[in-house]
């Protein structure tokens, strides 16, 4: 029983942990496609500044 009662808190941990990664990952994905949107965005004003 108590060896149940030490493991279980640390699997939970590693869930935690592992969940937290991968929210970390698609945070970091969203920030650079939004950058990158960004990025295109001020690319297609320049352009159309300079054609106009």
């Amino acid at each position: 029983m108590t060896k149940v009662i030490i493991d279980r808190p640390k699997s939970k941990m590693n869930e935690v942990s592992s969940l937290r990664r991968h929210s970390l990952k698609r945070e970091r994905f969203a920030m650079l496609k939004t950058c990158e949107l960004l990025i295109l965005f001020f690319l297609k004003n320049n352009y159309w500044w300079v054609y106009k």
